[in-house]
């Protein structure tokens, strides 16, 4: 696992990343995301942001994907506003920040 680039980063102020056979996975701290649909609550949750993704991968098929590592609290993937294609990155909420790790250390 390598810090990432410099970046205006979040609060938390790290952030992670671990290139996973061409899937790209980074840890945000108390991450705000914009939605197209109401939030949910993330109070205390970690994210992982999950890049390279293919336009057909599913919320289901991540939450199956990174359970295996602990308990995943929501799985949201950015849309386009008007194609609402897949944007080919997504976050992956957990309940536990270690879950969050162990998914990272897995996958790296």
């Amino acid at each position: 696992v390598e810090a990432a680039p410099s970046c205006d980063c979040d609060r938390a102020g790290r952030r992670f990343a671990a290139a996973i056979a061409g899937v790209r996975v980074l840890l945000l701290n108390n991450a705000n995301m914009s939605y197209g649909r109401v939030p949910p609550d993330i109070e205390g949750m970690t994210s992982l942001k999950v890049d390279n993704l293919t336009y057909r991968t599913s919320p289901e098929t991540l939450k199956r994907v990174f359970e295996k590592y602990g308990k995943v609290g929501d799985v949201y993937i950015p849309r386009d506003r008007f194609t609402r294609e897949s944007r080919g990155f997504a976050f992956v909420r957990f309940h536990d920040k270690r879950d969050a790790e162990d998914a990272i250390d897995a996958m790296d």
